[in-house]
């Protein structure tokens, strides 16, 4: 995507445009026949985050919990062993 769009471009894709912004940490210039009317800049700073391991672990037990979800409570040691040892 350039970094100069139309009104009814920025318009139509508002959110590709904030997303794609706030990436690459560059203004977007908002254009009407050729001429730039305004600028779209990003007001957030997006830091470099180092993983650990902790973080990792973190994620990996995020994705078992969406992809093995919880019953509320009932039957929990039956599910902490069916994520740790596998469907019996």
């Amino acid at each position: 995507m350039p970094d100069n769009v139309s009104v009814s471009k920025f318009r139509n894709n508002i959110f590709n445009y904030i997303d794609l912004a706030a990436k690459k940490q560059t203004h977007i210039g908002v254009t009407k026949d050729k001429r730039v009317i305004g600028w779209f800049v990003p007001n957030v700073k997006i830091e470099e985050k180092k993983r650990n391991k902790v973080d990792m672990f973190l994620e990996e037990i995020e994705y078992l919990n969406k992809k093995y979800p919880m019953k509320g409570g009932k039957n929990l040691s039956q599910d902490i062993d069916k994520i740790l040892y596998g469907k019996k």
